[in-house]
């Protein structure tokens, strides 16, 4: 059976779409919605009416919200269909105006001896050990770092935790106490009214942001509290105890890719397996994403993390074993790590007012900027201008500039100069060339 699932948004200017086709012994429960696309009275079609003109979506919700595929467990099995498809076209929303030039101090706390191996004292020595040496921005812990040691100061037995729990306000006191956000990877369980009536208690592998002042931050746009892994591991259908069952229990997220707004800027979340559908990640880009924080149980550095940090030209906090901070090239940062007999630690200073350029209508532009902003260096270099720091490298289509002056933002400059960077107009391209597609018109 074929279905087509559309999910997206009115209200910004991005749109997600999903095609489903699933094997025969399938039963899909859910909407189904139209296609986004352009109005009709866009006519005769245009670049220029097309930029000025949001797509329709319907219906109005967040990728996976509410949006359940069930199956019958014959559909689970190995191997997949190869029929299925999973197509997913993100619209770009701009993050909020620029800040100051923005140098942050982010850090992780994860496990020496395994996953999850810290209990609560551990955790939260180690938090005031990390702030202690020096001002912290953003800290993150290890995935679900809640379940195995830390039971006993869980709200139930199993070792979940509701947001409002002994666990939740441990950790976030920390972090009102320094001053720094704090991301915080947890079993979560909440009880849901199902259509029948019926109550039902789901399971999720979560995490939450609390704020400088230990709050729970709520998501832009969607409000949600916490971000649910999207995709947990689902295993070996017929598997048993002992074995590879995947991640027993745990509902896949349903409230889709989420942001939150800090005061140095947008961040996304997204957890362990998630690293292996590179849709979310663009996601959390196109919903304008600075920084990417990744709890994960697994070994970092990681070979996929990298790949979309330098896909996508985005920082990556990955708090695994032992944790590793990864810039926006790719590369990892230098960091300051300690290790413990049962805990690492990590920070390094993240860059979030570097620009990434595209050579395409810029170049003039940019050695204007460069000739008149001496504090503006360029390492990633094209345009045929060498790279101005030691060790760049030259001739890339696009390239990265940096500001050497606290006092000076390079993103500032950008806006001024009207250089469009790199991720709007990738993104800019995708609106612009799939409504000339829809039309079925050339480039005007």
């Amino acid at each position: 059976s074929n279905f087509k699932i559309v999910v997206g948004t009115m209200a910004k200017t991005y749109f997600i779409l999903l095609l489903f086709s699933l094997p025969s012994q399938a039963q899909v429960a859910g909407k189904v919605g139209s296609d986004c696309k352009f109005p009709s009275s866009i006519a005769p079609p245009s670049l220029q009416n097309m930029l000025q003109t949001n797509m329709t979506c319907f219906p109005g919700v967040y990728v996976g919200e509410n949006e359940t595929i069930d199956v019958n467990l014959p559909a689970l099995s190995l191997p997949p269909s190869p029929g299925y498809a999973d197509v997913k076209v993100n619209m770009y929303t701009r993050p909020y105006p620029p800040k100051r030039n923005q140098k942050i101090r982010a850090g992780l706390v994860t496990s020496r001896a395994g996953w999850n191996s810290l209990d609560l004292n551990d955790t939260v020595q180690m938090l005031h050990t990390l702030a202690q040496q020096g001002n912290l921005d953003l800290v993150t812990l290890e995935e679900e770092h809640n379940l195995l040691k830390m039971k006993a100061c869980s709200d139930f037995p199993e070792g979940w935790c509701s947001l409002d729990g002994p666990y939740v306000k441990a950790l976030s006191s920390v972090a009102a106490q320094y001053g720094f956000y704090l991301v915080i990877p947890m079993r979560t369980m909440e009880t849901t009214t199902l259509p029948s009536g019926e109550q039902s208690t789901r399971q999720h592998n979560s995490a939450i942001l609390v704020d400088r002042k230990g709050n729970i931050v709520p998501a832009s746009y969607s409000g949600a509290k916490q971000y649910h892994k999207i995709f947990p591991v689902l295993g070996q259908p017929d598997a048993t105890a002992g074995e590879m069952g995947g991640e027993s229990q745990v509902l896949p997220g349903d409230k889709g890719v989420q942001v939150w707004d800090t005061d140095f800027g947008r961040i996304s979340i997204l957890i362990c397996f998630d690293m292996n559908f590179f849709e979310l990640w663009h996601e959390a880009s196109a919903l304008g994403a600075e920084l990417i924080v990744w709890p994960t149980a697994m070994v970092t550095p990681d070979r996929v993390i990298i790949g979309h940090a330098t896909s996508l030209r985005v920082p990556i906090l990955a708090c695994g074993h032992p944790g590793d901070v990864i810039g926006s090239d790719g590369v990892s940062l230098p960091q300051i790590r300690n290790t413990t007999q049962n805990a690492a630690t990590s920070v390094a200073e993240i860059d979030l007012d570097e620009v990434w350029i595209h050579q395409d209508f810029n170049c003039e532009k940019l050695k204007s900027l460069l000739e008149a902003n001496k504090e503006i260096k360029m390492d990633y270099s094209g345009c045929g201008m060498p790279p101005t720091v030691t060790g760049g490298s030259a001739n890339n289509a696009i390239m990265r500039i940096k500001s050497m002056n606290a006092s000076v933002s390079a993103k500032a400059l950008c806006e001024k100069y009207g250089i469009e960077t790199a991720k709007d107009y990738i993104m800019r391209s995708r609106q612009g060339l799939n409504g000339l597609r829809q039309f079925s018109s050339p480039i005007p």
